[in-house]
């Protein structure tokens, strides 16, 4: 009996470790690591890592042990999810962007959005997940910002803009990936930005979409990356983006996680910015009627760009 309890501690350990080894260094390389990977949030492991110092609460080695472990992840995780708003001289040419999982919402999210574009006044609105959006409904959005050319668009997603809209591309397979690429006519210049919306269980493979996503930016001139990746930010699939874009991660104050709303598990929703602007802040809102937060980023176009 006491051999088989000691085995059994033996492999509760093994897994717990296993776990933070996938966390930190496997992550989703491979399909199975990656299904732990999407299951197992840092939070969640200090959660485990708590449990188990109660567990081994009269094993005083691994009770201390798992003591320091689980702090050391705790001032890990805090560092690097919590962030103080940038000092930023803000220019006289910034701009920004509003982009919003608005959880299949009808005009809910109406007076929410209202308000942000009437403080903020961006230059782009961004909504996915808008599949409840009727005809009459979307004719209440149109009426509400006048101001934007407000278009829906296939997968269940609405884009506003200021400027024209030239053109729109859609590619999508149900169940997997979104993408609608949106070219706008702002003064001599086209910008393009590509909104993206991945298929959200942790059981699908997200090496398709993002290698479809890869193929499109190497054959496209994309300006915003707007997307619900339903992929942590510590997914290997983004160090691809790090060559040519910026995120606006970490430029907030408080911490940088987008779902679901109340927990700080994930950071799915994200804002990626071309190198020629300049990512300067991050507004992170929750509201009830969604659980997923309400993203507003500030930018600028870099000044040797601007000639």
């Amino acid at each position: 009996m006491i051999r088989r309890f000691k085995i059994a501690k033996i492999l509760i350990l093994t897994v717990y470790f296993v776990l933070i080894l996938i966390h930190f260094f496997i992550k989703d390389h491979f399909y199975v690591t990656g299904i732990v990977f999407y299951a197992f949030p840092l939070l969640g492991l200090i959660g485990i890592g708590i449990l188990l110092v109660i567990f081994f609460i009269n094993d005083e080695r691994i009770f201390e042990f798992l003591t320091l472990l689980t702090f050391i992840l705790s001032i890990y995780w805090w560092y690097h999810s919590f962030h103080f708003e940038p000092k930023i001289i803000e220019p006289d040419n910034k701009q920004t962007v509003l982009f919003w999982n608005i959880a299949k919402q009808k005009d809910r999210p109406l007076s929410i959005i209202s308000k942000h574009v009437n403080t903020e006044n961006p230059e782009f609105i961004s909504l996915v997940e808008a599949n409840y959006i009727s005809d009459s409904i979307f004719k209440i959005y149109q009426d509400e910002f006048k101001n934007y050319n407000l278009i829906q668009l296939e997968g269940d997603m609405i884009f506003g803009s200021k400027a024209p809209i030239t053109n729109v591309f859609y590619e999508g397979v149900n169940d997997d990936y979104v993408l609608n690429h949106i070219s706008i006519s702002s003064g001599d210049n086209a910008v393009e930005i590509l909104m993206v919306d991945l298929y959200g269980s942790p059981l699908h493979n997200k090496k398709t979409p993002f290698e479809i996503i890869y193929d499109y930016l190497n054959n496209n001139r994309i300006d915003f990356i707007l997307g619900d990746f339903n992929t942590p930010f510590e997914s290997i699939y983004f160090k691809k983006f790090e060559s040519d874009f910026q995120s606006f991660r970490g430029l907030n104050t408080g911490l940088t996680y987008t779902w679901p709303r109340g927990l700080p598990l994930y950071e799915l929703d994200q804002i990626w910015i071309s190198k020629k602007y300049q990512a300067l802040k991050l507004q992170k809102l929750n509201y009830s009627v969604s659980d997923h937060s309400l993203l507003i980023g500030c930018f600028s176009l870099k000044i040797d760009q601007q000639n």
